[in-house]
């Protein structure tokens, strides 16, 4: 009597060219029916192929006494069989609790990472899994349903790098008839029958319906899958990089979004997001995305488990917000606080100074001071440029009026009043990589303390119309997300007196009453200051 299920298993990986002559091929055998009718087949064919094998059972320690029971009689068919056997164990529960993955996608992860460590360790060629054609109909419905794009619906490739599937033709009834017929023992998996498992809820409760409509669905479905596949095999190769890798994040130029098709950068996306989070990019997260491009700056959208989308001016940045937590600095008159990659100082001033900076009588300085919404315009009266490090830190660069004249003061005047001022002044004008801002000292106290914002925080920006979160501050001035929490706030108290390089509160600024004048410098530590 001929083997019908042997042929048609031998035909496929010919057609294939899944097996080739001296191939040495790890087999992911779980000890289920699956995996034991392909440990025998390539048995059978090893003679012929001259092949070599190791068998792997990957115990994912999750269900006790039944996962050493599955690996002992792995242990025993491989040794009936002669065929060499290696025991793998993982620790599937410790990845979940990190918080990367559902127990399914860690698990698969897990195990594929192991074999594919085996393969490099003993320098195979292949990995062989058992997965059958009603596997495949249940990934692409599974694709359908998670909103999957093309690459969902071509199903499970029969060859992908260095892992084959030879049993992909084979319904799962034929490999459960063949063993019953040939009396070989297999284990059986008890949360196949979990309902709790998507893939368990299409196995036994939606494809059996399908079933009625179509008897031949499983073949329908591959069928559709191969021909989703062939399509996007014929699809010209256009290489190119959609996305730069920055300190754990993603960032995708909006320009070179222009020309590329839907398909082709859900592709992309869908690499970069596996290869970097570990996340599947879904079909209607692909549309919110799409409208994220097109949208304006400061929206963010999330791509699930925690990673985010936002969209910049140029860019989108993708990542997992991090609050990259300093430890908080006392800042007292004539000291300095260290705060990750800024420098805070604090000084005690007075009236006289602030002449120097405006070029005028010191009274004067202060009424034009009063009417200052933030240190940007202090800026506008220095003759050099920001401080490269500042650039990075201000969203919308606020530094960008340095170089630039006085207002309402025109070139003959200025002249006049450099003239009459430059040698006193010199010694100010040589001093780059400096943000300042003068507060009343009176009103702030002798201590403050510099540190992270935290999400409630708020203050009232100086010569705006009402109190303002902390967080909406930033977003309205663009500030990239992963770059929110690492910049520096000064303190008095509870109360947010700076935030630092871009706006005083209006609490503390200076006044006709003021007598007490502390002075507040912002130097990036990358910054040249000598």
């Amino acid at each position: 009597m001929r083997d019908l299920t042997f042929l048609k298993f031998t035909r496929f990986c010919s057609d294939n060219r899944l097996i080739e002559q001296n191939d040495s091929i790890i087999i992911a055998l779980s000890g289920g029916a699956d995996s034991v009718l392909l440990l025998h087949f390539l048995k059978k064919i090893s003679n012929k192929y001259s092949l070599k094998l190791l068998a792997v059972h990957v115990n994912h320690q999750l269900r006790g006494e039944e996962a050493e029971r599955d690996a002992a009689f792995c242990v025993d068919l491989c040794r009936d069989l002669g065929v060499e056997f290696r025991l793998e164990r993982v620790n599937v529960k410790e990845e979940v609790v990190r918080g990367k993955s559902s127990v399914e996608m860690a698990a698969r992860e897990l195990r594929y990472q192991r074999l594919n460590a085996v393969l490099q360790e003993k320098k195979f060629t292949k990995i062989a899994t058992g997965h059958n054609l009603d596997d495949n109909a249940e990934t692409i419905l599974l694709a359908l349903v998670r909103g999957k794009g093309p690459e969902g619906l071509a199903g499970i490739p029969k060859k992908r790098g260095n892992i084959i599937r030879p049993l992909l033709d084979l319904k799962r009834e034929e490999i459960e008839n063949w063993l019953n017929y040939h009396k070989i023992d297999r284990v059986f998996d008890s949360t196949n029958d979990d309902l709790v498992y998507r893939r368990n809820f299409i196995r036994h409760k939606v494809i059996p319906l399908l079933n009625e409509l179509n008897p031949s669905f499983a073949n329908t479905v591959a069928g559709l899958g191969d021909t989703v596949r062939a399509l996007i095999d014929r699809l010209p190769e256009k290489k190119f990089e959609i996305a730069e890798r920055r300190e754990g994040e993603l960032v995708i130029s909006i320009e070179k979004l222009a020309d590329i098709s839907d398909y082709r950068l859900f592709r992309e996306l869908s690499i970069r997001l596996i290869e970097n989070f570990n996340l599947n990019l879904k079909f209607q997260i692909f549309i919110n995305f799409k409208k994220l491009v097109a949208g304006q700056a400061g929206r963010k959208i999330n791509l699930g488990n925690g990673v985010i989308a936002f969209r910049e001016r140029e860019s989108i940045i993708i990542g997992k917000p991090v609050k990259k937590v300093v430890e908080p600095q006392v800042l007292e008159p004539g000291g300095v606080a260290t705060f990750g990659d800024f420098t805070v100082l604090c000084t005690e001033s007075d009236i006289s100074e602030l002449g120097r900076f405006y070029r005028e009588k010191p009274e004067s300085a202060l009424k034009r001071l009063q009417v200052k919404k933030n240190t940007s315009e202090l800026g506008s009266f220095h003759e050099e440029k920001p401080p490269s490090g500042l650039e990075s830190l201000h969203g919308e660069n606020p530094t960008s009026a340095w170089g630039k004249r006085e207002k309402g003061v025109n070139e003959k005047q200025k002249g006049e009043k450099k003239q009459e001022g430059q040698e006193e002044n010199s010694e100010f004008y040589k001093q780059p990589g400096k943000y300042l801002e003068f507060v009343d000292a009176e009103k702030t106290g002798d201590k403050f303390l510099v540190k992270n914002a935290s999400s409630g925080d708020f203050f009232f920006p100086i010569n705006g119309k009402s109190r303002k979160k902390i967080s909406d501050f930033f977003n309205d001035h663009k500030i990239p997300a992963g770059e929110k929490w690492r910049r520096p706030l000064v303190f008095a108290g509870e109360n947010v007196v700076w935030v630092c390089g871009l706006r005083l509160d209006e609490r503390f600024k200076i006044t006709e009453k003021t007598t007490k004048i502390y002075k507040l410098e912002l130097k990036y530590n990358g910054q040249d200051n000598s």
